[in-house]
């Protein structure tokens, strides 16, 4: 894992998160009406109301969660703890 996140490749058909489960250890919580969000990654947490894992394409934050998103050969996948502003 980088300091502040992790990347890897898009797989054709696979979502994001099946991957990244693949390759990490991975916390999730579930939340109504959303799906499952990431809470950890290979034992770093995001802090309630200080930071989350951020979920991005190619560069540009996602806009559908990691749990439905289908990822395609080609794409950059990467997951940033980020500081909420």
């Amino acid at each position: 894992m980088r300091a502040n996140g992790v990347s890897y490749d898009g797989v054709n058909g696979k979502t994001a998160l099946e991957l990244l489960q693949k390759s990490h250890q991975v916390g999730t919580k579930d939340y109504a009406g959303i799906g499952s969000m990431v809470i950890a990654i290979d034992g770093v947490k995001a802090e309630d109301g200080k930071n989350f894992w951020g979920f991005y394409v190619n560069g540009t934050m996602a806009s559908e969660g990691a749990g439905t998103y289908k990822t395609k050969a080609g794409e950059k996948i990467e997951w940033r703890l980020e500081t909420i502003q």
